[in-house]
């Protein structure tokens, strides 16, 4: 199997509601299989401010999507329907706590290609929206 995939990222944030913004991120991964479960290594620069490499990763298995940023793995959200996750971010002005509530999660992968579907909810202070992720995942040609 061929190990160089595209990875687009297509995210909504507050869905349905006048204030919506969608943003998107178009990247090469390395795609590794390993016991029914697909793993995507990529760098995730473009998104830093500081243009610094940001090595990513991408988990699928057959009921969830893990999504961790950084070396150290500590930026990283889980997404598996029905679960509800709460993330604290340590910050100069205090603790920052999220809260994702994954409402669904649809896992259409072949061999590692295709796409994936995920709504959840956010919550952080005053704020409480539905959020849309779409991952595709295309196999690189040469």
């Amino acid at each position: 199997m061929k190990n160089n995939v595209s990875i687009r990222l297509e995210k909504t944030i507050g869905e349905g509601t006048d204030g919506s913004e969608k943003s998107f991120f178009f990247t090469e991964a390395r795609l590794k299989e390993q016991n029914g479960v697909y793993y995507y290594f990529f760098d995730e620069s473009l998104t830093n401010q500081s243009g610094d490499g940001v090595p990513s990763l991408i988990e699928v298995g057959k009921d969830y999507v893990s999504r961790i940023i950084g070396e150290n793995g500590d930026n990283g959200i889980l997404y598996k329907e029905g679960v509800t996750e709460k993330i604290v971010h340590e910050t100069p002005f205090g603790d920052l706590i999220s809260i994702f509530s994954t409402i669904l999660l649809d896992i259409n992968l072949e061999n590692g290609i295709g796409d994936i579907e995920i709504i959840y909810k956010y919550e952080s202070f005053d704020t409480n929206v539905m959020n849309y992720l779409n991952i595709h995942i295309t196999r690189i040609t040469e």
